[in-house]
């Protein structure tokens, strides 16, 4: 059985009874200690930290659309716990009323010009590849019309 055995201010510890019927103290730090050490095992393995530093290079991870009213960034590290998965970077733009589609278009544009090889996307959009220094990436343009609202997402992609 568990129970806490000091006030929430100290460090806790548990009691617990393992088989004899004796009690033995387990600190609750232990838990955390593991899973720190864990993590430093995933970053001294090197992580993916560098596919998200590769998509940064690319022209289109500091591309500013001229009309846009607001803009949100956002990225996230993959693969850090030995799994190969994606890293990602997106750029969320709000634009003018009315002037969704055309963003889009703009975007696609400049992707182009960045060296991504495009394919149209319907309804409304695009997708495309791209080596980064050696990594394969993908480009995602779309937006929401009615929103006002356009995007594009760099990821990479496993070799």
């Amino acid at each position: 059985m568990l129970r806490e055995a000091n006030g929430p201010s100290q460090l806790r510890l548990i009691a617990m009874r393992v088989p004899g019927g004796e009690r033995r103290r387990v600190s609750r730090i232990a838990p955390l200690l593991a899973v720190a050490l864990v993590g430093a095992m995933a970053v001294a393995c090197g992580g993916s930290g560098w596919r998200l530093a590769k998509l940064e290079s690319d022209p289109m991870a500091t591309y500013a659309l001229p009309a846009a009213i607001d803009t949100r960034t956002s990225e996230i590290v993959g693969g850090t716990s030995g799994v190969s998965s994606p890293s990602m970077f997106r750029i969320t733009f709000t634009v003018p009323e009315g002037d969704a589609a055309t963003a889009i278009e703009e975007i696609a544009m400049a992707a182009t010009d960045a060296g991504w090889q495009l394919t149209p996307r319907e309804p409304n959009g695009f997708t495309g590849d791209k080596k980064i220094d050696g990594m394969p990436a993908q480009i995602f343009i779309a937006g929401i019309i009615q929103d006002d609202t356009v995007w594009f997402e760099l990821s990479s992609r496993a070799k």
